[in-house]
């Protein structure tokens, strides 16, 4: 046990979640008390606190259940001696670095967790079947969806700014 280092908020409990759910359609059974924000704080020498790094965090971490409630207990504002986390969780959603407009969430989906984020995710998706439409993406620098050639086309034209998520064809028959 020593001071802490870092300071976690539930996301659940934050005006966030309700963007997060909305704009990404997650699924009901999201586990939403599950992911968390992390506030790193700045101590002196004597470990006493500096500085709060407050507002809005910039990555959004998925924790497993038992990690969670300790964490919850282990960091509250109720412990006494606070648990000392130097890592935890999977970064799942990171803070887009470009202004978005109001009616987006200002974060996007982490590489790391989008495998596991996947089977919530409801809208947002677009699937490109043909294998050239992945080679034109992948070789092509500023690659236009008007050269597209999948049905996923027409989904990328509508979606407006803001993360998503591309399933792309491979040369193995059936996989994306």
């Amino acid at each position: 046990l020593a001071r802490e280092l870092a300071r976690y908020t539930c996301l659940a409990s934050m005006p966030q979640a309700a963007a997060l759910r909305s704009f990404y359609g997650l699924h009901e059974t999201f586990p939403e008390k599950l992911l968390f924000s992390r506030h790193h704080l700045e101590l002196n020498a004597d470990g006493e606190l500096l500085q709060t790094h407050q507002g809005e965090a910039n990555q959004l971490l998925l924790l497993a259940g038992a990690a969670a409630e300790i964490l919850q207990c282990g960091t509250g504002a109720h412990a006494k001696r606070k648990l000392k986390i130097i890592a935890g969780g999977l970064r799942v959603f990171e803070k887009d670095r470009f202004e978005v407009p109001e009616r987006c969430t200002s974060f996007r989906f982490a590489q790391e967790g989008l495998e596991l984020l996947l089977p919530y995710i409801g809208q947002r998706i677009a699937v490109l079947e043909d294998v050239a439409d992945t080679r034109r993406l992948l070789n092509q620098r500023d690659s236009a969806t008007a050269q597209l050639v999948s049905k996923g086309k027409e989904v990328l034209e509508t979606l407006g700014p803001g993360g998503c998520v591309l399933l792309l064809g491979t040369m193995i028959e059936g996989d994306l």
